[in-house]
């Protein structure tokens, strides 16, 4: 426990002005980011995968083949809702027929930011789920398969990787201090010869 505690000012050739718990805060940074972006990635591969394999087990391949959510035996989850979303990573992949799409004016306001920043003033498209059917169009079924393949590991291999993940944080945010302990006896060495 000593270990944690070392004053920054104890190092003889390290400046960091008692800036240690800002290392240790990259630390913990770095193992969120890893860990957010481990989860959103085993999502993309499994949940929003099995929609995508589902359309193209299908033959959904064009507006004449398209199928609804309830068609491929699947529930209109509010992920998946927010995933078909224009200009996320799903909507670009899959195409949608009018039917079963209402077009909204946006707000105002939003509408003033969008034109201030140069962006777009389309309609708000809203999804009726029971009526609107999907399809991913053939040039983007690549593209598709690619992003969304069968390929990932499975739940165990997920809790392992977070389990390693966590340890190798832990072992790192305890051993900082250890190892500038090491940078600076060896820069000791270094610099006095």
């Amino acid at each position: 426990m000593t270990k944690i505690l070392i004053a920054a000012s104890s190092y003889e050739h390290l400046k960091f002005y008692n800036r240690i718990m800002t290392l240790k805060t990259v630390v913990i940074g770095v193992y969120i980011g890893f860990l957010v972006g481990i989860v959103i990635s085993y999502y993309n591969k499994v949940y929003l995968g099995r929609f995508v394999r589902k359309l193209t087990q299908s033959g959904a391949l064009s507006p004449e083949t398209a199928q609804s959510v309830r068609q491929l035996k699947m529930r209109a989850t509010p992920f998946l809702k927010r995933s078909l979303i224009k200009n996320r990573a799903l909507s670009r992949v899959i195409a949608h027929t009018d039917e079963g799409v209402t077009y909204t004016e946006r707000k105002s306001g939003s509408k003033k930011l969008r034109r201030f920043f140069g962006m777009e003033t389309s309609p708000k498209a809203a999804y009726d789920f029971d009526k609107v059917r999907f399809y991913i169009p053939e040039e983007e079924k690549y593209a598709a398969e690619a992003r969304y393949d069968k390929k990932s590991p499975g739940v165990l291999a997920l809790v392992l990787l977070l389990a390693a993940l966590t340890a190798a944080a832990v072992l790192v945010y305890i051993e900082v201090p250890e190892l500038l302990t090491m940078l600076d006896n060896f820069l000791s060495i270094v610099i006095d010869n």
